[in-house]
């Protein structure tokens, strides 16, 4: 099956989704996606809407209903996100169900130390609760939060060793007017150079995701336009990831995510099928009518 239209990120009601999987589905269907992946959020003991382990089997039972249901019309795969946290104690199941997935994320979404823990990505309320976060964490010390949001991303790269590293500027969510960090700094472009070093050293994908426009309404795309063109320097593959919960993100922005990466001067896109990371150039999209 050509891929025209994929997504290889999306959530559902078995995590912090609003919709069934097959409404999801159904939804990507109707939007004429080739490619759908459903990837809830792995269990997490401290953290509410994850994948609770008594429902993994139906949550895969569900995706693999959906998938025959689709069979030559949509490609319809199983996968989950794994979040990274720095205390090994608290680590999720991912190893035991690996192998019954065929696609995993990794991120990070919390940061904790011994001042506590907080969530890199909670913007609904102005960015009050990250600020706070900060403060109990890092003394108020913004650059310090950031040091410490990539290096454990690049724990997540070598540990969870994703098939697609997960929104991975995705602090950034606090910073859509700039105030409170200087993107074109050394110092935060020497972080992301060295997240698209390693991912280009474990030859993994990673994705543009549009998730802080569905979600927040605040035109934050991950990776930033800078960071999308050391990505192409360094010859990282990127795919598209709506990061969709809901029905209406299932049409999210894979247009203007396709474009983006066309102006940082990609030329092929990465997708997933059969087990395998493909490329489909560019081009081929908007020869399709996807995009004109």
């Amino acid at each position: 099956m050509v891929p025209y239209k994929f997504s290889y990120h999306n959530h559902t009601d078995f995590s912090d989704g609003k919709a069934t999987p097959e409404e999801m589905a159904s939804e990507a269907f109707r939007r004429r996606y080739t490619h759908f992946a459903i990837t809830d959020h792995l269990y997490v003991p401290t953290q509410n809407q994850t994948l609770q382990p008594a429902q993994f089997e139906n949550y895969l039972s569900a995706i693999r209903s959906i998938r025959a249901g689709f069979s030559g019309e949509m490609k319809v795969l199983a996968g989950i996100e794994a979040d990274f946290f720095k205390n090994a104690p608290r680590r999720t199941r991912l190893e035991e169900i690996r192998g019954k997935l065929d696609i995993v994320l990794g991120s990070v979404h919390i940061l904790e130390n011994e001042g506590g823990s907080m969530s890199v990505d909670e913007a609904a309320d102005g960015g009050v609760a990250f600020l706070r976060g900060v403060k109990a964490l890092y003394g108020g010390d913004i650059w310090a939060a950031l040091d410490d949001y990539f290096d454990c991303y690049l724990q997540m790269i070598a540990s969870v060793k994703p098939d697609i590293a997960a929104h991975p500027d995705l602090i950034r969510i606090q910073n859509h007017d700039g105030s409170l960090f200087d993107e074109s700094s050394p110092r935060y472009i020497k972080k992301i150079e060295a997240v698209a070093e390693e991912l280009a050293k474990a030859d993994i994908a990673t994705e543009i995701n549009g998730g802080g426009n569905d979600r927040y309404k605040n035109s934050v795309y991950y990776p930033s336009d800078r960071f999308l063109n050391i990505l192409r320097e360094y010859g990282v593959a990127v795919t598209v990831g709506l990061d969709a919960h809901d029905l209406s993100g299932v049409e999210g922005y894979f247009y203007t995510s396709v474009m983006k990466l066309k102006a940082a001067g990609f030329t092929e896109a990465a997708y997933f099928e059969g087990g395998q990371r493909k490329s489909v150039a560019i081009s081929e999209i908007m020869k399709a009518g996807v995009i004109k």
